[in-house]
């Protein structure tokens, strides 16, 4: 019979090469342009509660849901809720909050050390900069009062107008100021630690 010491490296070990749980954003993955809101929306009511600015910076450069699903998940495991938000901001599913869940449960290491390998990105999330797409400029100038300088922060590095649709649906649905969603809709890289 082999001991639980034995047994507990390989685990450790297998667990830990797994790597960080979540990848890039690739072309296989469904972008949804208002994503940034809809996770805010999620975020801020029902049972994950999170303040108005909590759940902007959890949803920053969100592709739908997933941040939100992903706290709920980790935070009804007992993490923090800046623990939570710091391993799901701008997570593409739960695998973060299954990660940590997994650690926590096969592993010494504490939270801090789990939240740091499990996070889905690094954080702060790092707007895109340079170029961005013409359209988003011009639906902007169209669809919203925001002043020319806030009007190029939130299409720079655009690749479509997504990130007006973004603000112009979080205009109608959450109570953000126009700073705030624009911060929330403008384009980010989702790239993790290498």
């Amino acid at each position: 019979m082999l001991s639980c010491r034995r047994l507990a490296g390989p685990l450790v070990l297998s667990l830990l090469s797994a790597g960080p749980s979540a990848g890039p954003v690739d072309a296989q993955t469904a972008v949804d342009p208002l994503g940034p809101v809809r996770c805010y929306v999620a975020a801020t009511q029902g049972r994950n509660n999170l303040t108005l600015e909590q759940g902007k910076q959890l949803c920053i450069g969100a592709i739908d849901e997933s941040p939100a699903r992903c706290f709920a998940q980790i935070a009804a495991r007992g993490f923090a809720d800046v623990q939570a938000m710091r391993m799901c901001a701008s997570a593409t599913s739960v695998l973060p909050a299954e990660c940590a869940e997994r650690l926590r449960a096969t592993t010494g290491l504490d939270d801090a050390s789990i939240v740091g390998y499990c996070a889905a990105l690094p954080w702060p999330l790092a707007p895109l900069v340079g170029p961005g797409a013409p359209e988003c400029v011009v639906g902007a100038q169209s669809r919203t009062w925001l002043p020319d300088a806030e009007t190029v922060r939130l299409c720079s590095g655009s690749t479509s107008s997504a990130p007006v649709d973004c603000y112009a649906w979080g205009q109608t649905t959450t109570r953000l100021t126009d700073a705030d969603l624009v911060e929330l809709c403008l384009p980010v890289a989702l790239y993790p630690y290498p």
